[in-house]
């Protein structure tokens, strides 16, 4: 799977480096008709492109049965405890600024 330090190039969007990766402790095997048992492997990214700016990325990654990793080309579908445990781990490595933490301490404060 694609490791902190990796540079590519999005098509129609330049060329990118990979600064921090979060990923579930354990990714949880599904079944799918197609494929039979495969693993899901969500994957949060934040990159920075070549013109300094930097974004996230929710890379839908799965391992089939055969063990190749994959891409999928669609949006994540993710249980509330894996986005839980992909948020933690994200926040853990200092992927979010201060402000937008406390940003958003503020918004859970006031739901719970």
């Amino acid at each position: 799977m694609i490791k902190v330090g990796h540079k590519g190039k999005a098509k129609y969007w330049g060329h990118y480096e990979v600064l921090k990766v979060a990923q579930l402790s354990e990714p949880p095997l599904l079944h799918s008709e197609e494929l039979g048992d495969v693993v899901f492997e969500p994957t949060l990214l934040k990159i920075r492109w070549e013109n300094g700016d930097e974004e996230f990325w929710c890379c839908p990654y799965w391992i089939g049965p055969e063990g190749k990793g994959r891409f999928a080309q669609y949006a994540s579908m993710l249980p509330e405890h894996h986005l839980g445990e992909l948020l933690a781990e994200a926040i853990k490595q200092d992927f979010f600024s201060k402000s937008f933490l406390s940003q958003l301490a503020k918004v859970i404060e006031e739901k719970l």
